[in-house]
């Protein structure tokens, strides 16, 4: 938007205020009302713009590409990351002649047959308790 011009100029306004004071005051207080009015309506449109979903309640998925840096209370131990050094670590490894070998079957198959077309026992993959996949 292009600044425009006071309609009038300084000796006008002054003529104005000479000849009469109370259309002065009345513009006076007319502009005061126009500014709050504007300044208002500025802070209004500039407010969602410095929201996001730490301060309002807007999903974090609003956020956009400007993701503030974490602020960690964690201080640095100065130790490398990973295992320390001289500890050997160990892992579950495979048998080749486990204790025990339990098998899990399903008592119905899922898609309701007892056989395949072909009949062949249906292999539809199944879960035991503790979420480990099988299949048959």
């Amino acid at each position: 938007m292009a600044h425009q011009p006071a309609p009038w100029s300084r000796d006008e306004l002054f003529g104005l205020c000479a000849s009469d004071p109370e259309r002065v005051v009345d513009l006076v207080f007319d502009l005061w009302d126009r500014v709050n009015t504007l300044t208002q309506k500025v802070a209004d449109l500039e407010r969602p713009v410095h929201q996001d979903s730490r301060n309002s309640h807007k999903p974090p998925s609003s956020d956009g590409y400007q993701k503030p840096v974490p602020k960690s209370l964690r201080k640095k131990s100065g130790k490398p990351s990973g295992g320390q050094p001289g500890h050997h670590g160990t892992r579950l490894e495979m048998r080749d002649h486990p204790d025990q070998v339990v098998t899990h079957r399903p008592v119905a198959c899922r898609m309701g047959l007892r056989r395949g077309i072909s009949g062949v026992p249906c292999t539809v993959p199944t879960t035991d308790l503790r979420g480990v996949g099988h299949t048959d």
